[in-house]
This record gives C-alpha cells, structure tokens and sequence, in this order.
C-alpha cells in the first residue's frame, strides 16, 4: 500500500525535476565575418576623404533561453582595422594612412516565434571602444616643396556606446549545434569631428557573417 503513493511521489518529483531543468536552455556560440563601413562619418572639412572600407570580425558569447521564444546574451566583438589614406589640408598638406579599430561588449535580446522558428531577432547594446592611429605621414610645404616623413601618431582611444540589431537564420547541424548566416547593424557613437580620435569613419556599420551556437 505504501509502495504505490511512493512510486507515483517519485515520478511527480522527477517529471517536475525535469520540467525545471529544461526551462532554461543555454548556450554559447562563436561568429565570424566581415564589416562594411560606408563613408558616413561626421565632416571636417580640412579633411576632405571620410573613411571607408571593409574588415574581417570575429565575435563570440553566450546566453541562456529565459522561455522558448526569448533569450539574454552577453557578446564580444573583435574586428580588424580599416584603414585608408587622408590628407590634412591647410596651409601645408599632410598626407597619411589612418587606421580604425573596433572592440563591443553588448547585451542582447534573442526572439524566435513559438520557441521554433529558424528566424531570430536580436537587438541590444553595449560599450564601443574605438582605437585610431596614423601611419606614414608626410608633411609636405606647398611654399617651399619641402616633404618631411613624420613619425607615427599615438593611438588614440574612444569609449561610446553602442547599439545592435540584426537577424540569425538557424540550421540545426544535430541535437547540439546549430549554425546561423547572420546580419548585423551596429551603430557607434564616434567622437565628434575634429575631436581628439576623429578619423571620419561613420556610426553605421554592416556585418554579414556566420555563427555556430552550442547548446
């Protein structure tokens, strides 16, 4: 008599134990891609090229599914320089190669309807820290001919926030893995121009890419 309540006891606790467990469902993931950075920046006009162009990202976090469809994710971002000659017009020219680096740490907000759409949405923000240099500059004098080499500058630094959205397709690669061609749009607050790190780069970046996610 004692056995059978403690049986059905034991399978309640257990499908319970279960149901606990299974709520929450984390995961981490790397990405990798390339970031687009169109010539939107801020104008300074004794600087006459904004910079632009194009550089590889590599990223990487991890998060946990609060319910089926939302989930909470912390992600870092590395990306590599993008980097292009200016000139600094005046009374003289100088001419160099500016360079642009990137670094984000974001919390993020992931939606899949119904807990099962390959779809995902993901929005959020973070930190932006922003590094800038210049490289093989020369000073010339438009009065004499003159052209002096000069030295590298220090690299500047900038810290802004930073906003995301963007979308994930999931394919489920087995009952672990899942791989994701993703999009990004970011958008950093850049210093202003001709402030101390302006560089002419623009807020807007796009990123394309991948990711795999591990549960």
């Amino acid at each position: 008599m004692t056995i059978a309540p403690l049986l059905v006891a034991m399978t309640i606790a257990a499908q319970a134990k279960s149901a606990q467990t299974s709520r929450f469902q984390p995961y981490v993931f790397g990405s990798g891609g390339l970031s687009i950075h169109p010539g939107t920046g801020a104008e300074y006009f004794r600087v006459p090229d904004r910079l632009n162009g194009h550089t590889w990202t590599v990223g990487g976090g991890g998060g946990v599914f609060l319910t089926p469809s939302f989930g909470l994710e912390g992600e870092f971002v590395f990306a590599g320089e993008v980097r292009a000659p200016q000139e600094f017009h005046y009374s003289t020219t100088t001419s160099y190669v500016v360079h642009n680096r990137d670094i984000l740490i974001n919390e993020l907000v992931r939606f899949r309807a119904g807990g099962r759409a390959a779809l995902q949405i993901v929005g959020g923000g973070g930190l932006a820290h922003t590094t800038s240099r210049n490289t093989s500059t020369v000073f010339f004098d438009t009065f004499t001919g003159r052209r002096t080499n000069v030295p590298d500058s220090p690299t500047w630094s900038y810290n802004g926030l930073t906003l995301t959205g963007g979308l994930d397709a999931a394919v489920r690669l087995g009952d672990r893995a899942t791989l994701a061609p993703t999009v990004r749009v970011r958008w950093l607050h850049r210093p202003p121009a001709d402030g101390l790190g302006w560089n002419g780069i623009g807020n807007l970046a796009l990123q394309v890419g991948a990711a795999v996610f591990f549960r």
